[in-house]
């Protein structure tokens, strides 16, 4: 079996070890979710509703800055495009209907804030109940 040197994940240690060829790096590609649950790459989501009954989604990184500005008509696309963009991936219908009920249901109409966080804790709650 080939071996190879595990850079990544033995920046402060003396002796690196040597893993199987095939056997994955540390970090898999794609965590997007995991990565929003552990405040990496945390945004925040401010959402007005506008006159034109359509909802502004203004996205915010970690430090305040403005980041991009989603323009989405209705509560089930309010909460398609807060999961899409926590997550990278495009939701199923049902776990966006199911978020809009539990989650958006809840909050203000007109105007309120969600960190990418708790939108990938909800998601990870909802897999495991």
């Amino acid at each position: 079996m080939i071996t190879r040197r595990r850079s990544r994940c033995t920046a402060g240690r003396s002796t690196p070890s040597t893993l199987p060829a095939r056997r994955a790096g540390c970090r898999a590609a794609g965590t997007q979710a995991l990565e929003a649950l552990l405040g990496v790459d945390e945004r925040l989501y401010v959402a007005v509703l506008e006159d034109e009954g359509e909802t502004s989604i203004d996205v915010l990184d970690r430090s305040g800055t403005f980041v991009a500005r989603f323009v989405v008509g209705g509560r089930a696309a309010v909460a398609e495009t807060l999961l899409r963009d926590a997550t990278g991936h495009a939701p199923r219908p049902a776990t966006a209907d199911a978020f809009g009920h539990e989650i958006l249901d809840r909050l203000p109409r007109d105007c309120f804030a969600i960190s990418s966080s708790e939108v990938c804790a909800w998601l990870l709650l909802r897999a495991i109940s």
